[in-house]
C-alpha cells in the first residue's frame, strides 16, 4: 500500500524562473478560473431548477403512460393470486386427507423447485430462441397461475396436489423472470430505474396482500375453492390486461415491416 501510495502520489509542476511565463500562466489561471466558476455557477443554477422535480418527474411520467399502469395492475394481480394460492396449498391438502403432514409439506418444496424451473429454462428457452416474446411469457405464466387456481375440485389425491403446486410454482418463477424486461420495454431508457422501482412495489404489494384476501374469502365461505377461484381470476385478469397492447404492438411492428420493404 505504501509503495502504491507513493507511485500515485501527484507530479509537483515544474515552476519556471521567467517573469513573462510567469505572468502568462498567472493569466491562463485566471482564465480558467473564471470560466470554472462560471460553469458551476450554471450548474448550480440548473440543478437548483431541477432538483425539486428530479424524484417526481420519472414517476409522474410513468403515471400518464396508460400501457405502464395496466402493467402495474397486471403484476399486482398476478403476485396477488400467487402469494394466496401458495399459503392455502398446505391447509387445503391437509383439510382434504391426501396425506400425512409431512407429506403435504412437500407440496411447497415443490413448488419452488418448479419456480426454479420456470426461471431458468422455461423463460430463458422461450425469450432466448425468440419462441415468444417476454411480454407474451408473461401472458403464458398468469394463464399457467389461473389455471393451477382452477383446478383445486379436481385436486382429490396427493398426485393432484403435486401438479397444482408444481403448476403455480412455474406460472411464478416465469413471471418473475421476464417482470422487469417487460417494463424495460414499455419506458424510455431514462424511466428504466424509476419502472422497476414501481414494478417491484406493485410485486411486493400483491404478496402482502394476497394472503389475507385469501383468508378473508375463506373465512366468509368456509372452502378453499372459492378461495382459489378468485384468486384464479385474478391472475386471468391479469393476463387479459396485457392482450389489447400486445396485439395493438404486433399491428404497428408490421406495419414498419411493410413499410420498410417498400
Amino acid at each position: 500500500m505504501c509503495v502504491c501510495g507513493a507511485l500515485l502520489r501527484p507530479l509537483k509542476p515544474k515552476v519556471s524562473t521567467s517573469k513573462d511565463t510567469k505572468h502568462e500562466t498567472e493569466k491562463n489561471t485566471a482564465i480558467n478560473r473564471t470560466r470554472s466558476e462560471l460553469i458551476m455557477a450554471d450548474d448550480f443554477d440548473e440543478s437548483r431548477r431541477k432538483a425539486p422535480c428530479i424524484f417526481c418527474e420519472g414517476y409522474y411520467d410513468l403515471c400518464f403512460s396508460p400501457r405502464f399502469l395496466i402493467y402495474l395492475v397486471s403484476v399486482l394481480c398476478v403476485a396477488l393470486s400467487v402469494s394466496g394460492a401458495l399459503v392455502h396449498l398446505q391447509p387445503r391438502a391437509t383439510e382434504t386427507h391426501v396425506g400425512t403432514p409431512q407429506q403435504t409439506s412437500y407440496l411447497v418444496s415443490i413448488s419452488g423447485i418448479c419456480s426454479l424451473v420456470g426461471r431458468l429454462g422455461g423463460s430463458s428457452f422461450l425469450v432466448h430462441f425468440n419462441i415468444l416474446s417476454s411480454t407474451s411469457t408473461f401472458i403464458l405464466s398468469t394463464f399457467i397461475i389461473a389455471v393451477g387456481c382452477f383446478i383445486p375440485i379436481l385436486a382429490d389425491t396427493y398426485i393432484g396436489f403435486t401438479i397444482l403446486s408444481g403448476l403455480l410454482g412455474l406460472g411464478s418463477g416465469m413471471c418473475f423472470a421476464v417482470l422487469l424486461v417487460c417494463a424495460r420495454h414499455l419506458v424510455e431508457f431514462e424511466q428504466v430505474s424509476y419502472s422497476f422501482a414501481m414494478v417491484l412495489s406493485a410485486f411486493g404489494v400483491g404478496l402482502v396482500i394476497g394472503p389475507p384476501i385469501a383468508g378473508v374469502i375463506y373465512d366468509v365461505s368456509h372452502h378453499y375453492d372459492y378461495s382459489y377461484y378468485t384468486l384464479g381470476a385474478f391472475s386471468l385478469m391479469s393476463g387479459i390486461l396485457l392482450i389489447p397492447g400486445q396485439i395493438v404492438e404486433k399491428c404497428q411492428q408490421r406495419k414498419k415491416d411493410a413499410v420498410a420493404h417498400l
